[in-house]
């Protein structure tokens, strides 16, 4: 498959809860942010191919990066999205299921990027 390109959502003030994320784990959680920048490394070069256990299908095209570092489970969702491109939607830690609540979040920011890449989608900054 070919590469992708890592986009991540954002609200139309250019706000994204990835990044955020992100900054946060750089800040706290060192080695959960080094494992996350290296799942989207992987994702941008493998794209549609990534397969378990770095990438697992939830729902609806959702997807989830996989990364662990101790009991700590890191959890990137996005889609992938037309033209080569995937949409980083949400992220979070977790100790068991990703919750059904942050797939539909992770849902609904997906139709609003694909309606309109422009305003809905930033720079991945990490």
């Amino acid at each position: 498959m070919p590469p992708v390109e890592v986009r991540v959502f954002c609200d139309a003030n250019k706000k994204s809860q990835f990044n955020d994320w992100l900054k946060t784990l750089k800040k706290k959680q060192k080695r959960g942010y080094q494992k996350c920048v290296f799942l989207l490394a992987v994702l941008s070069r493998e794209g549609g191919a990534m397969k378990m256990p770095l990438s697992k299908p939830l729902r609806n095209g959702i997807r989830e990066l996989r990364g662990r570092v101790g009991t700590v489970n890191y959890r990137p969702l996005y889609a992938l999205m037309n033209a080569g491109k995937a949409v980083m939607a949400h992220g979070l830690t977790k100790e068991g299921e990703v919750p059904s609540a942050a797939i539909d979040l992770a849902l609904a920011r997906v139709e609003l990027a694909h309606g309109d890449m422009d305003t809905y989608t930033d720079n991945l900054k990490k």
